[in-house]
């Protein structure tokens, strides 16, 4: 049970830091490109 707990948490972080890498990425392209980042991002 502990492990299988241990591995969700290993899970979040990497969403997290997946999430991180977005918001970062998003907030550093101008607005131009933000819209095809979004359709990249929903094509996924």
């Amino acid at each position: 049970m502990i492990r299988s707990n241990h591995r969700r948490n290993i899970e979040i972080f990497k969403l997290n830091k997946i999430q991180y890498n977005l918001i970062i990425t998003i907030s550093f392209t101008p607005h131009t490109k933000l819209e095809d980042k979004k359709q990249a991002i929903s094509k996924k």
